[in-house]
C-alpha cells in the first residue's frame, strides 16, 4: 500500500514540478546510478521520485546525520544505508 501512495505522490509532485520521466529502468538486476556534481540536496528527493515511478528499489548512501532520531527509522525505510 505504502508503494502505491509513494508513487502516485511522486507522479503528481513530479507533474507539478514540470519533470518527466522516460523510458524503463535496465533489465540487469544490479545497476549504479551516479548523480554529480553534488551541487544541491535535491538529488535525493528527486532521485527517489523518479525511481518511485519506474517501480524501482533502490538502495542509496548518506551521511550519517541524516540517520539520527526522528528521521533513522525514515531514511532507512526508503533505502538509506
Amino acid at each position: 500500500m505504502l508503494n502505491i501512495f509513494l508513487r502516485w505522490f511522486s507522479i503528481v509532485v513530479l507533474k507539478i514540478t514540470g519533470w518527466r520521466t522516460h523510458g524503463r529502468l535496465p533489465a540487469t538486476p544490479k545497476f549504479v546510478i551516479v548523480g554529480a556534481p553534488h551541487t544541491s540536496n535535491w538529488y535525493l528527493p528527486y532521485g527517489l521520485f523518479i525511481i518511485f515511478v519506474l517501480r524501482g528499489k533502490i538502495y542509496w548512501l548518506g551521511k550519517e546525520s541524516l540517520f539520527r532520531r526522528p528521521f533513522k527509522g525514515f531514511f532507512k525505510g526508503l533505502g538509506g544505508i
